[in-house]
């Protein structure tokens, strides 16, 4: 009987370390969730709101950019100058009004007022806590990059119709140093890196007016659409298969010709996006298969008699599997 009384006592014991391992286990990961999210708020939040200038290098294959970069922000408001300092001359200017882009060699500028985005990846932290996200989360060690300690997140796919990223993350001030695009084996497609940074600069109104006078150049111009409300189907087109956590987010659509119509449906997983364009078949002929753009992918087709476009910054298989299921609507 004692025997009997031993052998039930180690059971019960054996169960409570599970039960305690188990809800150890839980804790450390609900911790772990909580850190990470505090990291990519404090990010969101100095990429749009600190004052800074530096010097960064964006690499995506053998191509090698370098660039300057003055950001400001008063009164809420975001003015912001990205200068190219090898290749192509040109200048990206970023305001309240849209962006401008200034294309000195070309004599050109193209305004467009719908884009307002960050050059900087901004991560919604809620992505973490969605039991429906297509990423696992997690903290890495702290480096030194452009000679300041650094805080690493890794953010990793779950399947292979999304790439991940790592990010370092300034420790004071949790602004981005250092971003790496990863595919599926962890392999980098795309870099950006400040090589010497200053947070908290005085940026005066000169650093955020170009150096060239645009007087003569070519203006091209795209107007701010007006908001559309929640995201309807199309009633025209469908996409049949989209992967597992991507939604449709927005769905536009705007003549192209007499009697036709262009539409442009924009898929997203909360991180990565798809656009998807149907458009008649322009008489210059389209694209068709893969194209690859750094981290973005490009895949064309023909679906009865219309051109299919889909791109993003996602693997080739997931714009591939998009447009190749484009159907119209019976």
């Amino acid at each position: 009987m004692p025997g009997k009384h031993r052998r039930a006592n180690n059971a019960r014991r054996t169960v409570a370390l599970l039960f305690a391992a188990l809800a150890w286990t839980a804790g450390a990961a609900e911790a772990q969730d909580r850190d990470v999210r505090h990291w990519l708020d404090r990010m969101a939040l100095a990429v749009t709101n600190l004052d800074y200038r530096g010097s960064l290098v964006y690499a995506r294959g053998d191509a090698l950019e370098a660039m300057q970069i003055f950001h400001r922000v008063r009164e809420g408001q975001v003015e912001e100058r990205l200068v190219s300092m090898s290749g192509i001359h040109r200048e990206v200017l970023r305001n309240a009004d849209g962006v401008r882009c200034i294309f000195p060699d070309r004599q050109s500028v193209v305004m467009d007022a719908r884009i307002a985005e960050p050059w900087f990846p901004v991560i919604p932290s809620e992505q973490v806590a969605d039991p429906g996200t297509r990423y696992d989360f997690h903290l890495g060690n702290v480096e030194r990059i452009a000679g300041m300690e650094a805080q690493v997140v890794e953010i990793v796919p779950k399947d292979q119709f999304r790439y991940g990223f790592r990010l370092w993350l300034e420790v004071d001030t949790g602004m981005l140093l250092k971003s790496l695009h990863l595919d599926r084996n962890g392999r980098p497609i795309e870099q950006l890196m400040f090589t010497d940074l200053e947070i908290g600069a005085m940026i005066s109104d000169a650093d955020l007016r170009p150096s060239v006078r645009e007087e003569g150049f070519l203006q091209v111009t795209f107007p701010k659409t007006p908001d559309a409300g929640p995201p309807e189907e199309s009633r025209s087109w469908r996409v049949a298969r989209v992967p597992d956590g991507f939604t449709l987010r927005s769905h536009t659509q705007r003549g192209a010709r007499a009697g036709e119509n262009l539409e442009h449906l924009v898929f997203t997983d909360g991180l990565a996006s798809v656009s998807v364009y149907v458009e008649p078949m322009p008489s210059t002929g389209i694209l068709e298969g893969a194209k690859e753009l750094g981290s973005v992918n490009i895949f064309g087709a023909q679906v009865d008699g219309y051109a299919v476009t889909a791109l993003g910054a996602v693997p080739p298989a997931t714009v591939r599997l998009m447009a190749r299921s484009v159907r119209a609507v019976p």
